[in-house]
């Protein structure tokens, strides 16, 4: 589950962080600022989350995701919003999970992670004959400590070579049946970036999804490990930003395949 949204690592921490520091005492423990977090987003205090950020080695110049207005925006349109539950301290992942890197601008932490921040955040809207809809997100948010305090982790991003062609945004997809029982697997998936073929391991329960930049997806195999009756899914999408300003990703899915059966792995191999 660590991975539903692979991305959302760097949705908060490619924010833009060259706004202004807070003048407050920053968070002397992972609690603390976990606390004050928590805080900031159910009042949907936008420069309150920012100045939980670490700013050093943050460059104006970065490349933003999400801006303070986008923020601001949301919340003001969806008056209903709220963050669901509270947000908690989760450990820290495998190391390659803070590091991306996306037509050709490598994006890392700017201090050692030693951990999560998890939180789940609902935008609620009205829709069409007044009936409210709503949108929910998993974030996890990398934290870590220095001098003494803790900060959420800034992103340092750095050009690291000129792509040959615009690079895509791809997502390998495994998930459970219909069935309630939970559904084991492991696989391997290996993807082309700037003419380099890149292999990494995918396994867990119910549902993983990994997203990155690159080329095209070349191959992926994925089986059960649990034999159970639950069935699990592979699926394998390729998206473009259809408005930059807006952020609408529009994603075509080129490969779904399904197993119920732990002896057989479902395999996808891209055409030439």
């Amino acid at each position: 589950m660590k991975k539903l949204l692979a991305v959302a690592l760097f949705v908060f921490t490619a924010v833009l962080n060259s706004f202004p520091a807070s003048t407050n005492q920053p968070p002397t423990s992972a609690e603390q600022l976990r606390s004050e977090f928590e805080a900031a987003m159910k009042a949907k205090d936008i420069d309150g989350i920012l100045a939980l950020f670490y700013q050093a080695g943050v460059s104006n110049k970065n490349i933003a995701w999400i801006h303070k207005s986008d923020w601001s925006k949301a919340f003001q349109e969806h008056p209903r919003s709220h963050l669901d539950g509270l947000a908690e301290l989760k450990p820290r992942f495998e190391e390659d999970s803070y590091e991306k890197v996306a037509n050709g601008f490598q994006m890392k932490p700017n201090l050692s992670v030693q951990g999560n921040i998890h939180a789940t955040f609902t935008l609620g809207s009205l829709g069409p004959g007044a009936i409210e809809s709503f949108l929910s997100a998993d974030t996890y948010i990398p934290y870590g400590e220095t001098n003494g305090c803790f900060y959420l982790a800034g992103t340092t991003i750095q050009k690291i070579y000129e792509p040959k062609v615009p690079e895509k945004i791809l997502t390998v997809k495994v998930s459970a049946g219909l069935w309630s029982e939970p559904v084991a697997f492991t696989g391997t998936y290996t993807y082309v970036q700037n003419n380099k073929e890149i292999e990494k391991t995918i396994n867990g329960t119910n549902t993983v999804l990994e997203t990155f930049w690159g080329d095209y997806v070349k191959s992926c195999t994925v089986q059960k490990t649990d034999g159970g009756k639950n069935s699990v899914k592979l699926e394998i999408e390729v998206s473009v930003i259809k408005d930059p300003k807006e952020k609408i990703l529009i994603p075509t899915t080129i490969f779904s395949g399904e197993t119920t059966s732990t002896n057989d792995s479902i395999a996808y191999e891209r055409k030439n």
